[in-house]
């Protein structure tokens, strides 16, 4: 499962008032006022403790531009709908920040809010329509959550095909900020050459028994451009039809050439544009391919 720190729940203090008769409107006036501020010191108190705090909506401003793709098994199985929420303890006053993601799908780009102490935002991962989290799902989905500036699509991927083990890991293609480093940055801007670009990764790398996979775009097999774990092909302006075609585990091949894709996707890109392609599944459902374009920082 995705590893992380949970916040302690917000410890609220009791306020008791002594069982003595107030007669007087001062005395009772005097009273209120103390009861008003041991309520406000313990608001106070809940919020350091737990910046994400459900209970009285106390959030920070919008932190990040990040999209998910549910792209996750379990088991070898697809692994259902999820929610995900900007508040580690969702309770029921509080929705979905994406709802009901089916697998397959991406998501809309989305905005996490921060604590109302600051600090960075946080995407947390549920089952779809639970806001408790049973092992795998309850917990955040980055280590280090997200600075005002990331853009990035996360991928909801296996880590495991273990019938005790599977876990919840993610994969992430960096779009914008801080994240995108130099070197990777300056690969793409070259590879793109004013044209458009596919950056693909493969969401199931974590399972290391796959199929060899290989992207085809418009009945060729073009050499992608390496830029770390990305690959990245340049293509002109206009439909291409892109297909995911597979080779048995340690077997490469040379062409893909008399091999028919065993899914397939087709794009409409412009000049200057930019598409993340995701291959993902598993031997038990079958190997699939995802497109989607990325929105300009």
């Amino acid at each position: 499962m995705f590893a992380g720190c949970r916040r302690s729940p917000i410890l609220l203090l009791a306020a008791c008032l002594a069982a003595s008769a107030c007669t007087s409107h001062d005395n009772h006036a005097s009273n209120q006022s103390r009861l008003d501020s041991v309520a406000a010191s313990s608001s106070s108190s809940g919020d350091t403790a737990n910046p994400f705090r459900s209970t009285g909506h106390q959030y920070g401003p919008p932190n990040g531009k990040i999209r998910v793709a549910n792209l996750l098994e379990l088991h070898g199985q697809p692994s259902g709908p999820v929610d995900l929420y900007d508040v580690p303890h969702p309770d029921s006053s509080v929705t979905p920040i994406i709802a009901n993601l089916s697998y397959g799908q991406i998501s809309a780009y989305v905005s996490p809010r921060r604590g109302s102490t600051g600090g960075r935002s946080n995407l947390y991962l549920f089952q779809a329509h639970q806001k408790t989290g049973t092992d795998p799902f309850g917990a955040n989905i980055d280590h280090s959550g997200f600075d005002s500036t990331d853009q990035l699509t996360i991928a909801l991927a296996p880590t495991s095909m273990g019938s005790g083990n599977a876990g919840i890991g993610g994969v992430y293609i960096e779009e914008g900020g801080k994240r995108l480093n130099s070197m990777v940055a300056d690969k793409e801007t070259a590879a793109q050459a004013g044209g458009a670009l596919l950056i693909m990764s493969a969401a199931n790398s974590m399972i290391d028994t796959l199929p060899q996979q290989y992207l085809v775009v418009d009945g060729t097999c073009p050499s992608p451009i390496f830029a770390g774990s990305m690959q990245l092909f340049p293509v002109a302006p206009g439909s291409h039809t892109l297909g995911l075609v597979i080779s048995p585990h340690g077997r490469t091949l040379q062409t893909c050439a008399g091999h028919s894709p065993v899914s397939t996707v087709q794009v409409n890109v412009a000049a200057g544009q930019r598409y993340v392609v995701w291959m993902y599944g598993l031997p038990t459902d079958g190997f699939k391919i995802l497109a989607a374009p990325i929105e300009r920082p």
